[in-house]
């Protein structure tokens, strides 16, 4: 997980990271599954259940770079290719695309059914990987299709009229700034009138109660227009004025519209 010093809003010094490096022993690949208890989201969400259709719309990513593992979230954009973060395939050996709300064993996890290897991934050639949160988005492509109740989201447009002020954040990151809670879907919920504002390349999220943090990088803000979930942003980085408020400060997001032609540039190149 990298972090750095810089500026925040106003005049205030901030400290930030990288909403996706979530690392730790948890992060390793599952051999099959791993029991709840060895398990240390979305900061101030709930769990997603297999059952509730969010969760045929996100995908757990796991990294590996080197001996190093970690964890992202991203969402399908087609039927083979899943939209994430730059900063969580930057540096990426092998990724892998989980298709569950969680990897324990008590969930029911299957790895052989419900694993995948990608077998391509690339990022915005211009992401820089420092702090400013600009072009970090990228893409993973799979050997197969998603599986058949998995849904494709659409990236919303930035000119269609929303159909409800509420804002969908889901993630498979940590629940505090401790690092606990990690790889269960979580999901909450934010005002688009109250609780963010975009920019012609970001999302800009207030989250003193809720949000993003390390691990949900590559997720989704979803809208909603005329009743279907598109995608807002690509989750990116956090901050907060201490380490140990760094996911309750704001959290930043590529604003998806503008990067809607790159991807669709891009995906006839992946492998």
């Amino acid at each position: 997980m990298k972090k750095f010093v810089g500026p925040g809003l106003g005049l205030v010094l901030s400290v930030s990271l990288l909403a996706g490096c979530s690392s730790s022993k948890d992060a390793k690949a599952p051999a099959q599954c791993v029991p709840a208890s060895q398990m240390d989201g979305i900061i101030g969400g709930v769990k997603v259940t297999a059952a509730d259709a969010l969760a045929k719309k996100v995908v757990l990513l796991l990294i590996k770079s080197g001996k190093d593992s970690s964890i992202c979230t991203g969402t399908p954009v087609s039927r083979d290719v899943i939209l994430t973060a730059a900063h969580c395939v930057k540096n990426a050996d092998k990724v892998m695309a989980i298709f569950h709300t969680d990897i324990t064993c008590e969930s029911g996890f299957n790895k052989e059914k419900q694993s995948v290897i990608a077998s391509d991934f690339l990022y915005h050639k211009d992401y820089s990987g420092r702090s400013n949160a600009e072009n970090d988005v990228a893409l993973v492509k799979l050997p197969t299709s998603i599986p058949s109740d998995y849904h494709v989201s659409k990236i919303y447009d930035g000119k269609s009229a929303l159909s409800s002020d509420t804002v969908t954040l889901a993630g498979y990151g940590i629940t505090a700034e401790s690092g606990e809670g990690s790889m269960f879907l979580r999901t909450t919920q934010k005002s688009f009138k109250k609780d963010l504002y975009t920019t012609s390349t970001n999302v800009v999220m207030s989250q003193p109660d809720n949000g993003i943090c390390s691990g949900d990088s590559g997720g989704p803000v979803f809208v909603e227009v005329r009743g279907e979930l598109q995608i807002l942003g690509v989750n990116s980085i956090v901050n907060g004025r201490t380490e140990a408020t760094v996911c309750h400060g704001r959290g930043v997001s590529m604003y998806a519209p503008y990067y809607q032609d790159w991807v669709q540039r891009q995906i006839p190149n992946l492998r």
